[in-house]
C-alpha cells in the first residue's frame, strides 16, 4: 500500500491544480480577489468519469504554484435550475467590486429526450470580505433569458463576460 501511495504521489502534477480525487475538467473563472488567486473547475468528486451532478471545485493560491483546496463553490441545489449540475461559466467582479460567478445550471430532459435544459445563473460570496471566498450562495432566477423559441441551437451555456474599457 505504501508503494502505491508513493507512485500515486509521484505521478500527481507538481504545478497544476488537481483535486484529491474524482474527475476534473474545465478550469472556470480564474480571478484575483482579496489578495489571492481563485481557480474554479468542473468536478465530479466521487467518480473518475463524467456524470450528471457536476460541482465547481475551488482552490486558492498566493503564488500560482501552491494551491489550497476549499469546499466546493457551486453544488447543484434541489428544485432549482441547476439541480442536475453546475456547468461551465466564468468569474468576474460586478460594477461594485463584488466577486460574481456566472454559470450554466442544467436540468436533464426527461426520457426519451437527451441532453439538458440550460439556464444562465449567478452566485456571489456569502461574505465578500473573506479572503478565501469559502462560501457561495446561488441567487434565484436567471440573468439571461433563454433563446427565442424556434431557434435551433445545440447549446445555451458557458457564459463569459468582457468589460469594454471606457473611451
Amino acid at each position: 500500500m505504501a508503494v502505491a501511495r508513493h507512485v500515486a504521489k509521484a505521478l500527481r502534477p507538481a504545478f497544476h491544480v488537481a483535486p484529491r480525487s474524482g474527475w476534473i475538467n474545465d478550469p472556470n473563472g480564474p480571478i484575483y480577489c482579496n489578495g489571492q488567486y481563485h481557480l474554479f473547475y468542473q468536478h465530479v468528486p466521487d467518480s473518475p468519469e463524467w456524470q450528471w451532478g457536476l460541482v465547481w471545485g475551488h482552490a486558492t493560491s498566493k503564488d500560482l504554484v501552491h494551491w489550497k483546496h476549499l469546499p466546493h463553490a457551486l453544488v447543484p441545489q434541489a428544485n432549482t435550475p441547476d439541480r442536475d449540475g453546475c456547468f461551465s461559466g466564468c468569474a468576474t467582479t460586478d460594477v461594485d467590486g463584488t466577486p460574481t460567478i456566472l454559470y450554466t445550471g442544467v436540468i436533464r430532459k426527461p426520457a426519451p429526450l437527451q441532453g439538458a435544459y440550460e439556464h444562465q445563473l449567478i452566485a456571489v460570496p456569502a461574505d465578500p470580505s473573506d479572503p478565501d471566498l469559502k462560501e457561495w450562495k446561488q441567487l434565484p432566477g436567471t440573468f439571461l433569458p433563454a433563446p427565442p423559441a424556434g431557434i435551433d441551437i445545440a447549446g445555451w451555456r458557458d457564459p463569459f463576460v468582457l468589460e469594454k474599457p471606457n473611451d
